[in-house]
């Protein structure tokens, strides 16, 4: 999950991708769809408070005083965010797993 949120970065910089990453057929689209669709259904304080954990590694505490909201808000913006991250990550693989061809028994 970091590394989605060190990719994502503000808007300006989203179109930018490493050299590597941009070579790669389909990457962009697939990291413009899925994880820009995921990041748009969080609230802006729970985007600013991952990025500020998992992109600039900061402490609850730094994001805290950061964002001017206590520690507990902080830890539960984060609690919901990597919630609502890892519910769209699971609701994807079950889509993917429906939809996957079934092995032909013998």
């Amino acid at each position: 999950m970091a590394e989605v949120i060190k990719q994502r970065g503000s808007r300006a910089e989203r179109g930018k991708l490493p050299h590597s990453a941009a070579s790669q057929p389909g990457h962009r689209d697939a990291d413009e769809g899925f994880f820009g669709k995921v990041l748009e259904m969080l609230s802006h304080h729970e985007r600013m408070a991952l990025r500020l954990r998992h992109r600039d590694g900061l402490e609850p505490a730094a994001i805290a005083a950061r964002m001017n909201l206590p520690e507990s808000i902080v830890s539960d913006l984060l609690r919901r965010a990597e919630s609502t991250i890892r519910a769209a990550q699971l609701a994807f693989l079950e889509a993917l797993s429906e939809h996957a061809p079934r092995a032909v028994s013998r």
